[in-house]
């Protein structure tokens, strides 16, 4: 799965999304970020400071799970 890829599911509706081990990277985060989820596991995904700090920002992000993201300083 790449950034498009999550960029189409961000806008589906969801409220838990397990996306581990796929590459989505700051791009698909921040495309993520902008969604309405409740739960994300994003481990392994290549994503970076950027991609962190916008969904850090999601309001309604109640578990954030970004661990084997080695971009992340």
């Amino acid at each position: 799965l790449t950034h498009e890829g999550a960029a189409t599911l961000a806008r589906s509706g969801l409220l838990s999304l397990n996306i581990s081990n796929n590459s989505i990277g700051d791009l698909g985060a921040t495309a993520l970020a902008n969604s309405r989820l409740k739960t994300l596991i994003a481990s392994n995904c290549d994503i970076g400071n950027a991609g962190s700090a916008s969904l850090s920002a999601n309001k309604t992000l109640e578990k954030l799970d970004l661990s084997e993201n080695e971009n992340i300083t």
